[in-house]
Formats: C-alpha cells, sequence, structure tokens
C-alpha cells in the first residue's frame, strides 16, 4: 500500500542492472579461469566446443554470448551480464548484472603452476580446538 501511496517504482529501477558503458576489448581466451568473491563465491568461464561457459557452484552452467567488446550475456537470459574489466591492481575482474540484485565483482586468481611441487604441503595439520589431526600425503596427478 506504501508504494501505491506514494507512487514508488518497482525495485528494479534502483538496481544498476548493467554496465553503464563499453570497455576495452577482452578476448576469449583471457577471461577463461576462476574469479573469486572476498567471500569465496567463485564464477568458473570455460571454453566447450568453441563456446563460453559459465560455471558456478549449485547452479546450472550457463552458455554466454558477446554483447559487446568486454561485455558477455547469458544466451537465454540477457538481463544476466558479465562485464569484464580490470581492478585498481591490475586484476582481471568480472562485474555480474542482474534484475534483481546489486551489481558484484569477482577478481581472477592465478592458476596453478604446472611445475608446482605439491609435496610441501605433505604433513599434519592439527586443529588444536576440535583435537582433529589431518594427514595429508600427496601421491600422484
Amino acid at each position: 500500500m506504501v508504494d501505491v501511496i506514494f507512487d514508488l517504482k518497482s525495485e528494479e529501477t534502483y538496481l544498476v542492472t548493467k554496465p553503464t558503458s563499453i570497455g576495452s576489448y577482452v578476448s576469449e581466451e583471457k577471461i577463461l579461469g576462476t574469479y573469486l568473491t572476498e567471500s569465496d563465491f567463485a564464477f568458473t568461464f570455460e571454453k566447450i566446443d568453441n563456446k563460453i561457459f559459465l560455471k558456478r557452484i549449485g547452479r546450472n552452467d550457463v552458455e554466454l554470448e558477446r554483447e559487446a567488446d568486454n561485455i558477455f550475456h547469458q544466451k537465454f537470459d540477457p538481463a544476466f551480464k558479465q562485464e569484464f574489466t580490470e581492478n585498481s591492481k591490475g586484476e582481471l575482474q568480472v562485474t555480474a548484472y542482474y534484475v534483481n540484485h546489486s551489481p558484484y565483482s569477482l577478481t581472477k586468481v592465478n592458476q596453478i603452476e604446472n611445475s608446482y611441487d605439491f609435496k610441501i604441503i605433505n604433513g599434519d595439520y592439527v586443529n588444536s580446538e576440535t583435537k582433529t589431526t589431518l594427514n595429508i600425503n600427496y601421491l600422484d596427478g
């Protein structure tokens, strides 16, 4: 009733639902990888059969299409947009836009190098609070 009495617009009009401008071109190869929020929510972008897919835990994988130089959208729901830019540290980031939430950004994480020596994590890890010991022993792969 308050919305009607005060002639308030729907919540959607108050949210930023798309990028304000088009940025520099970002290649498909450059966007591939995993991106995280500060709370470790992840987006992973993969190329399968020459198509870009967004993968998220607990959600279906979605095919993306390029909308502009640095903007992609979900193929079957074009309102869900992803804008690729660099943050102030020069790291690649993706900002997600949609009609029912405020935009949020995730930063691309570095991939583990093939030469990484996983044996350095071998050992016992003790949690004194729960009196639990985890033994990690890298085997292969």
